[in-house]
């Protein structure tokens, strides 16, 4: 497991469980589970330097439950990074909270996508003009990609959005 993603992923969640309150997370997690530690502790277990306090499993979960809850995907980037740890890539993300579905949110997000298609495009061509692929070329062509599939899912997201609304886009 590489140490510096798992450092990224302890770093976003301490940072969005802050954002929320750690005491109203201990509070959540008293409800669902009881946890028998003190809140003094519990707070303890989310700095990700620390190396005597952890969360146990059912902590976690618990947590993840509770940034789950709190509202429509904003804290969708935990759960990315924390499947980033494992290799995996989260594709279940939401249209922003505030963003009006129109036409122009649309056209904004379809251009997005195509810029993305574009840069991906351009990093195998660069990459190509040697007739070889380096590892360092692949790292960034795989990047690329990611980015084209992020805009893509941002596209679906507004999309199932507008599709919620049952309303004609104009």
């Amino acid at each position: 497991m590489d140490n510096n993603l798992m450092e990224n992923f302890l770093t976003t969640l301490h940072s969005h469980s802050k954002d929320i309150g750690i005491t109203k997370i201990y509070s959540e997690v008293l409800k669902m589970n009881g946890t028998k530690v003190s809140a003094g502790t519990f707070s303890n277990k989310f700095t990700p330097t620390s190396k005597e306090h952890k969360l146990t499993l059912t902590e976690f979960m618990s947590v993840m439950k509770v940034l789950e809850l709190d509202d429509s995907g904003r804290h969708v980037s935990v759960f990315t990074d924390m499947l980033e740890v494992f290799s995996l890539k989260c594709d279940k993300h939401y249209a922003e909270p505030n963003i009006i579905i129109n036409y122009k949110s649309i056209s904004n997000a379809l251009v997005g996508t195509s810029k993305e298609h574009g840069d991906v495009s351009n990093e195998i061509h660069e990459a190509l003009k040697n007739n070889k692929i380096s590892p360092t070329e692949i790292i960034k062509i795989k990047k690329e990609i990611n980015d084209e599939i992020d805009a893509l899912v941002k596209l679906k997201a507004i999309l199932i959005k507008a599709s919620d609304s049952n309303e004609l886009i104009k």
